[in-house]
């Protein structure tokens, strides 16, 4: 079951041993999120930033390996359950495209312009 927020573990051996897991300060509702790492070192996440249900759904970024997140935005908010986003970054990191499940029987694309 979800906690209302993500949690954070690390492995300095390759994932073979993981250290326990701790809950970090980015609202989730224990949902699927997405994490890319920009060659910038920028990391963007797609998620859902409502600690209780599955919508909206939305970009958050950061500078600071997580520490603090300087653009937040929500990409969509329309009724119902947004779910398990997946996609990629474009190869000029201009855009991050993704689908995701609508209410368990459609799937949607997004396309959003990432921060400069």
């Amino acid at each position: 079951g979800g906690t209302g927020y993500i949690k954070h573990s690390e492995s300095t051996d390759r994932g073979r041993t993981w250290s326990p897991p701790e809950r970090t300060t980015i609202p989730n509702p224990g949902t699927k999120f997405r994490l890319h790492r920009l060659s910038t070192g920028r990391i963007v996440l797609i998620h859902n930033p409502n600690p209780n249900v599955r919508n909206p759904l939305a970009l958050w970024a950061s500078d600071d390996d997580m520490k603090t997140w300087f653009y937040k935005r929500v990409l969509t908010d329309f009724p119902g359950r947004l779910q398990y986003p997946d996609g990629f970054v474009d190869e000029d990191e201009g855009y991050v495209h993704f689908a995701f499940d609508y209410n368990r029987h459609d799937l949607i694309y997004v396309g959003a312009k990432l921060p400069t």
